[in-house]
């Protein structure tokens, strides 16, 4: 059900002239072209699948956010750049986004992890 209202977002986008200005969707053809513009998936500018709240070595707990667009690969290697993590938590880290998206019942997720774990239980190499 969440993907349901990127179509007629993308839709409003390319064919803005048909729809008017007083049109129940105010402004929101205007925010879709504007994030697509930006090139980059940034917070907020898609429909959040997965908030996910990882423990982190020191004991901190860092936010990962995943929206409906981006991919599981590239938001764990921003997570993973943004927070200057080592680079082998990556692989898990996408493997275990992968599967949290695939058990999902309904989005947004919104889960908790610890990355050590989540290192040790999808590492390819054990």
């Amino acid at each position: 059900a969440a993907p349901a209202p990127a179509a007629p977002a993308a839709a409003e986008a390319q064919a803005p002239e048909p729809a008017p200005a007083g049109d129940k969707g105010e402004g929101g053809g205007e925010a879709a072209a504007a994030a697509e513009d930006a090139g980059e998936a940034t917070p907020g500018s898609s429909t959040i699948l997965i908030e996910a709240r990882l423990k982190v070595d020191d004991g901190s707990v860092l936010t990962l956010q995943m929206g409906a667009a981006d991919r599981c690969k590239e938001v764990a290697q921003r997570f993973v750049q943004d927070n200057s993590l080592k680079a082998w938590f990556q692989e898990p880290l996408t493997a275990w986004l992968k599967q949290v998206e695939n058990d999902a019942v309904k989005f947004p997720v919104k889960i908790e992890g610890d990355l050590m774990e989540i290192r040790k239980q999808y590492s390819k190499r054990k």
